[in-house]
């Protein structure tokens, strides 16, 4: 049966200039991103949905305004709509940003509005309690609901979160933004029935952490849809938790570095110069030198030294020293013994490395939580390599 695709789906763009100010080099990349999705709309013929963070800031600069304007005026130019929202980061109560810039595009918060035979309502970022009476207010005739919140589905191990997709009363799907991964699920509304949750991600690389791989959705007329890739600045990311294996990345990194820069032949000149993210041990001697002289000027390079375990560290009090009794020992006072929180605990206490247990635990998570279906997973990432 032939689907014709009607959308292109994306959120947090976060249009501007650079990712990290302290890191001026790297730039352009959310530029690139945005005219990718620009460029599918074109080649499909779809309209385009933002739900929310389009550009980074409340108060863009000239450039970015600019560029924004211009891919605007593409689509506007082949007779295609743009419909958005807003995120927390380009917030303005009284004039959105994208309705500011241009004439030809449909500003949908609190809006029921057709298109290509589909029900859009949007409803912008809102604070905890504001958005769960917004939710209730989602009419039951929404066929896709664009919205940008910190769910708890997503976070909820982790952080209480604003909402949960249970509140919505009504939709067979939802675009939305906030999660900088890109998790395709189903849900139970609070009518029963089921709703696709679609988070794209970022369109580029947000934090050092996050994963690399990017992607849009193509969303057709029946509602399914197909994720697809977006080019980014390569990322590698390597592990040297001790002399070892430090040794072992310095003998092998010719090899990886040929597949880094192999990755980034078909980008923009600007961003062919990919990211490196190194953790180390901070205590093996002259590691940073040894990193710093092994990547040299070749790649922007992130050198993250490995935090000592709290195991290592003097926090018990001198009472409990006494009595015999340890951080882990007390947990099961506030924790109950047999419970998940308090393995987890006990595997953070003794963890190396406590950022990345912590990473791999919110990993877990989305593993168990949210199941792709249709054969498309969370936790999508690049090909990187660890020097384990």
């Amino acid at each position: 049966m032939s689907r014709t695709p009607i959308f292109i789906g994306s959120s947090d763009n976060h249009l501007a200039p650079h990712i990290w100010i302290r890191r001026p080099d790297i730039a352009g990349d959310s530029y690139f991103g945005f005219e990718q999705l620009v460029d599918a709309c074109l080649e499909l013929g779809t309209d385009l949905l933002l739900p929310g963070d389009v550009f980074d800031k409340t108060r863009p600069d000239p450039a970015t305004i600019a560029f924004a304007r211009q891919q605007l005026c593409r689509l506007a130019a082949a007779g295609l709509d743009i419909f958005y929202i807003q995120g927390q980061h380009e917030f303005d109560a009284v004039t959105p940003w994208l309705s500011a810039i241009s004439d030809h595009v449909e500003y949908i918060d609190r809006k029921l509005v057709g298109a290509r035979g589909i029900n859009l309502y949007g409803l912008d970022w809102r604070y905890r309690g504001e958005i769960n009476q917004e939710l209730a207010k989602v009419p039951h005739s929404c066929d896709i609901l664009l919205a940008h919140q910190m769910w708890t589905d997503f976070v909820g191990r982790f952080s209480e979160g604003e909402c949960r997709f249970s509140e919505v009363p009504h939709a067979r799907m939802m675009t939305t933004g906030d999660y900088h991964r890109t998790i395709a699920i189903e849900s139970a509304c609070a009518d029963g029935s089921i709703m696709q949750v679609l988070s794209s991600g970022s369109t580029h690389i947000r934090s050092i952490d996050e994963p690399a791989d990017k992607y849009c959705f193509v969303i057709y007329d029946d509602l399914s849809w197909d994720a697809r890739p977006l080019k980014s600045r390569a990322v590698g990311r390597y592990r040297a938790s001790d002399s070892k294996r430090l040794d072992e990345l310095c003998e092998n990194w010719d090899k990886k570095r040929s597949a880094l820069f192999s990755a980034s032949a078909a980008l923009p000149p600007n961003l062919m110069k990919p990211i490196i993210c190194i953790e180390y041990d901070s205590e093996i001697p002259e590691a940073a030198a040894r990193i710093a002289n092994l990547v040299g000027t070749d790649a922007h390079l992130f050198a993250v030294p490995i935090r000592r375990s709290l195991r290592e560290l003097p926090v018990a009090s001198a009472r409990h020293q006494a009595s015999g009794q340890t951080i882990e020992s007390c947990l099961s006072s506030v924790v109950p013994h047999d419970s998940p929180a308090h393995s987890n605990l006990l595997t953070l206490l003794g963890s190396r490395d406590p950022a990345a247990r912590i990473s791999d635990l919110h990993d877990s998570y989305v593993n168990e939580k949210l199941r792709g279906f249709n054969g498309f997973q969370s936790n999508l990432h690049c090909a990187e390599c660890e020097a384990e």
